[in-house]
């Protein structure tokens, strides 16, 4: 079985105002629990309670990584590598992040158990000052209470105090809405940073309103001050993140430069998160001089598609790999440009991997499969895939997993190969519409029944299926051989 490589649900929660706990950044696809309903409530009542922040479906999540049968979630994510490993070489890896972290543990244990959460992300609001096109909150905000709500300000010391007991090194704020929003922000973390300085403090910012000294020295005090910046063009900008403004960002962020320089701490504290997408990756090489002349660390991060946004309502924003091939090359030279440019200041860049394959267009994902014939033959004539032809890997309800061509249905595919293989044995992997499945077993991916083929090292292949809610299908060849001829006196 084949798996990412993801430690996330591991070392990381995310906890928002709400007190909804998600054990990545991504789109959560099932209950992870509530902070506020099964940790707060339950102690203050005295009920005998589970570890909320390892609870059972936590616990599943690390279990389908470890078994290759990933959740939804992991399956579809837009930050991790869409590389597949054997399971069995995921476990050494895990293994070998245990030691590196310092987390005991023996191979007789089970390892989707093993709780070493170090870093929590908390919203202390939900609200945001911005309604930045591509998220909920530019057509939710206005009509769902939802982005209104603010944590209890009676829970948040005491819950940060858990954090601490609980051995969190590292304390993140602004994981939902704008954190410096908060009436009593200022307060109680500079309340907590005094009594906790051995925690590191994260904060992710749009840095897009009028702080007090007072504040701007707080946010120079954290360790890592990320904040959102795609574009250094005023009006690009307003048009990703209305209301905000370029220039009091910039105003912002020079007046907190000079307080950690007074305080003798590196400039490198501050990084610069670029969203990029179709209307941004032209604007890497700008951000990237401005990033790097300031000392600044530069986290390049992929587009994440979201429902509810109005970037998907008008079709404004699209991801990388959407774009013509001649863009996608252009946008991994300027990516290599700017990463060998990191490298000769010492600077800090973080580039997403699954921006670096959509990129880099480069969809052969599962390695442990470069042997097979056919494949190989693909990736020698595609090496960058095309936009309706590509290698994938697709998941079925069971969470098993198929990989091959996927190409759209009526679409044509000629391969040759030098390899003495004729014979294969394939199965079409039909993927049916949004909204739709098969009759027969009411799933979005449905795999048909095996059978054998000839080809000759010639495959002509054009998907039809008389069932027009199919959309793609995937070709999955399974094995392959040269077949003997025998013939009779």
């Amino acid at each position: 079985m084949l798996t990412k490589i993801c430690f996330f649900p591991w070392y990381y929660r995310l906890i928002h105002a709400g007190g909804m706990i998600c054990p990545c950044c991504a789109k959560g696809d099932t209950d992870y629990g509530d902070w506020l309903l099964d940790e707060i409530e339950a102690r203050k009542r005295g009920k005998e309670r589970e570890d909320i922040l390892n609870n059972e479906a936590i616990v599943n999540l690390k279990r389908g990584l470890l078994t290759g049968k990933l959740h939804p979630m992991c399956q579809n994510c837009a930050f991790v590598s869409r590389q597949m490993v054997d399971t069995d070489d995921f476990k050494n890896m895990l293994e070998n992040w245990f030691g590196r972290q310092g987390i005991s543990f023996s191979r007789e244990m089970d390892y989707a158990e093993i709780n070493s959460v170090r870093q929590v992300g908390i919203g202390i609001t939900n609200r945001c000052n911005l309604r930045c096109i591509y998220c909920n909150q530019s057509i939710l905000a206005e009509v769902n209470p939802y982005f209104k709500l603010d944590f209890p300000e009676d829970e948040i010391l005491d819950t940060l105090e858990m954090f601490v007991e609980r051995g969190v090194t590292c304390l993140e704020t602004g994981a939902f809405g704008e954190a410096t929003l908060h009436p009593k922000w200022g307060e109680l973390f500079w309340d907590f940073h005094k009594r906790h300085p051995e925690v590191s403090l994260a904060l992710t910012t749009n840095l897009c309103r009028e702080y007090s000294e007072e504040e701007i020295e707080l946010l120079a005090e954290h360790d890592e001050l990320r904040v959102s910046m795609d574009t250094l063009n005023p009006e690009l900008f307003a048009k990703l993140r209305v209301n905000g403004k370029l220039n009091l960002l910039l105003r912002n962020l020079e007046k907190i430069e000079q307080v950690i320089i007074q305080k003798g701490y590196n400039p490198s504290r501050i990084k610069i998160d670029s969203v990029i997408c179709n209307l941004t990756w032209k604007e890497i090489p700008e951000v990237s001089k401005f990033v790097f002349e300031h000392g600044y660390g530069y986290y390049v991060m992929n587009y994440e598609e979201r429902e509810n946004s109005v970037a998907i309502r008008d079709g404004i924003l699209k991801q990388v790999h959407s774009l013509g091939e001649e863009e996608r090359m252009e946008m991994r030279n300027i990516l290599l440009d700017v990463k060998k440019k990191a490298q000769e200041k010492g600077l800090e860049l973080v580039i997403h991997e699954g921006l670096i394959e959509d990129a880099t267009c480069d969809y052969n994902c599962f390695k442990p499969y470069d042997d097979n014939p056919v494949y190989q033959a693909f990736y020698k004539k595609y090496p960058y895939g095309l936009n309706d032809t590509y290698l994938s890997v697709e998941f079925d309800h069971l969470g098993q997993q198929h990989t091959g061509i996927k190409m759209k249905k009526g679409k044509n595919l000629q391969l040759t190969w030098d390899s003495p293989y004729d014979t294969f044995i394939i199965r079409e992997v039909h993927i049916y519409k949004d909204g739709t499945g098969s009759l027969k077993y009411g799933q979005k991916v449905f795999p048909d029944y095996r059978k054998k083929v000839t080809w000759n090292q010639i495959l002509e292949y054009c998907p039809q299926n008389k069932d027009e809610n199919v959309e793609y299908i995937l070709l999955q060849v399974l094995d392959w051989w040269k077949e003997e001829k025998v013939f009779g006196k």
